[in-house]
């Protein structure tokens, strides 16, 4: 049941951080990842190449994603674990194994890039789905409460984003009109 799922999240955040940690460390011993990028994830600040690691990840997960995420919302509601893809910002999900994110820097190209159209086609029908069922503040009907925050902080990023297209200052707009608390 839900309260199970949340519980069982929660206690796996610490266990994924030091997955994530293991995993970075085992591809910077095998050559896939340099030193920097180790010594940064564990010391706080992330260099160039993570970031465009991390939003190359972003954009292969959405172009892997975007079917099955299109599927769900279809059937009126998200189930599945995808909201990091579609509400980027600049920090990776505490569940992301691919430790997804944009960066001031990169996310116009995201706006642009191969993904934008079906980007745009889920956050729409995110909109559209969350305004038929009209609760304000959103209950778990259509996103689970979970995912609230990160479309607080997506909002937070991409409404006063200099490079956000029309189409994204819409969406965020729209977004708003439903009070997504931080947490």
């Amino acid at each position: 049941d839900l309260l199970s799922l949340k519980l069982c999240r929660s206690a796996l955040r610490p266990l994924v951080g030091l997955l994530f940690s293991a995993s970075l460390y085992t591809a910077h011993r095998f050559g896939r990842v340099g030193a920097s990028a180790y010594t940064a994830h564990r010391f706080g600040s992330m260099p160039r190449d993570a970031d465009q690691q991390a939003f190359d990840a972003l954009v292969r997960c959405q172009r892997e994603n975007f079917p099955d995420i299109l599927s769900q919302l279809g059937r009126g509601r998200k189930s599945g674990c995808w909201a990091w893809y579609i509400f980027p910002t600049t920090m990776p999900g505490a569940c992301d194994m691919e430790g997804t994110r944009v960066t001031e820097a990169n996310a116009k190209d995201l706006c642009t890039g191969a993904t934008a159209g079906e980007w745009r086609e889920c956050l729409e029908k995110v909109c559209d789905l969350l305004e038929a069922r009209g609760a304000v503040p959103p209950d778990d009907g259509v996103l689970p409460r979970i995912d609230h925050g990160r479309v607080h902080y997506f909002i937070k990023f991409w409404q006063p984003y200099a490079h956000s297209p029309g189409w994204l200052q819409d969406v965020c707009a729209r977004l708003s009109k439903f009070n997504f608390p931080p947490r």
